[in-house]
């Protein structure tokens, strides 16, 4: 899989997110809507889900809190990676007790959030998505194609990258072929419907 690269222009922006004092709310807007500007062009990658819940119900789970903390928290999370952001005493944002600068929570987040490193290069990484539930079902029928070299009969394919195509109509039958295979598949699959249709 490839990694997902920001622009400089992008990583400004996303530290700037973290260098203004705001309500959490308006923190997990701004979060949402950047990484639907920055993913746009992967719309069937499933984004981190992004919840305020009371800072005292994640006590001793996550993190020791100061007594006085912020009683919201942000939580963060896609697949089994989960962080946690409130806001300081003295206006800061913090990122699991550990970091307050704004660079510094970026460049964890960019680090650690796996959809970073989860952008698919071939159909054998969209499979592997779609398999561990990081794409959309609903784009399903509207994933990328690596290859402008199509197969000659696309019925049930979701993908192809030259070598391989993905195929099935649900992330329970997704199986990779050949083109070669594919090929031969369809040949018998014509001859058995023709023969069937000369009977």
């Amino acid at each position: 899989m490839n990694k997902f690269n920001l622009s400089e222009q992008q990583k400004a922006k996303f530290v700037s997110i973290f260098s203004e004092s705001f309500g959490l709310d308006i923190l997990q807007n701004r979060l949402q809507s950047f990484f639907e500007e920055i993913f746009q062009n992967h719309p069937y990658l499933k984004l981190p889900q992004m919840n305020i819940v009371s800072t005292a119900s994640l006590k001793y789970q996550v993190y020791y809190q100061e007594p006085d903390a912020d009683p919201e928290t942000l939580t963060i999370g896609i697949g089994h990676w989960n962080i946690y952001i409130w806001g300081t005493l003295d206006g800061n944002w913090c990122l699991d007790d550990l970091y307050e600068e704004p660079i510094g929570i970026v460049a964890e987040i960019l680090t650690l959030c796996p959809l970073f490193s989860m952008i698919p290069k071939n159909v054998k990484n969209l499979k592997e998505l779609l398999e561990i539930g990081m794409i959309l079902e609903q784009h399903l029928f509207q994933l990328p194609k690596f290859s402008e070299i199509q197969p000659d009969d696309c019925r049930e394919v979701l993908s192809w990258d030259g070598r391989y195509l993905l195929t099935g109509n649900k992330v329970e039958n997704l199986k990779l072929y050949s083109y070669r295979e594919w090929d031969e598949l369809i040949q018998r699959e014509n001859f058995f419907n023709n023969e069937l249709t000369l009977k």
